[in-house]
């Protein structure tokens, strides 16, 4: 598989057929995969993309309410998205209330300091925040 180089780094797309989805149930199903990006803070815009996915997906199969742990076979994320997806698919939150547990863990976790780059964060500061979940 060759990667683009001219798109952002960083940047994952998730692509979903929703016309496929709607048609041929009789095919057999592949996995669908959520792959959820790092970034701190920015990290919130995954969450806030995958809601409007999910809203798609939810059109295309008649209205039907889904979470993406019921939509999804495997959630996985690197950094903070690997936090958002334990919300989405152990905690089995919905994508609304990931949202708003997302920007209150980023706000007591992330300072404002950045150093050469990257945020700085509190280490303790996450694992209470994550244990309060």
């Amino acid at each position: 598989m060759s990667q683009d180089q001219g798109a952002p780094k960083g940047l994952n797309i998730l692509c979903i057929d929703l016309a496929a989805m709607s048609q041929d149930q009789g095919a057999p199903k592949g996995l669908n995969v959520l792959c959820i990006d790092g970034g701190g803070i920015r990290g919130l815009s995954s969450l806030i993309v995958l809601q409007e996915i999910m809203l798609r997906v939810e059109s295309a199969s008649g209205g039907q309410q889904l979470h993406p742990y019921e939509h999804f076979d495997m959630i996985a994320g690197t950094g903070t998205g690997g936090i958002s997806a334990c919300m989405l698919g152990r905690l089995r939150m919905p994508v609304q209330k990931a949202i708003e547990e997302y920007v209150k863990l980023m706000k007591s976790v992330f300072t404002d300091k950045k150093s050469i780059g990257s945020t700085v964060y509190k280490g303790a500061k996450l694992k209470e925040a994550l244990r309060t979940m």
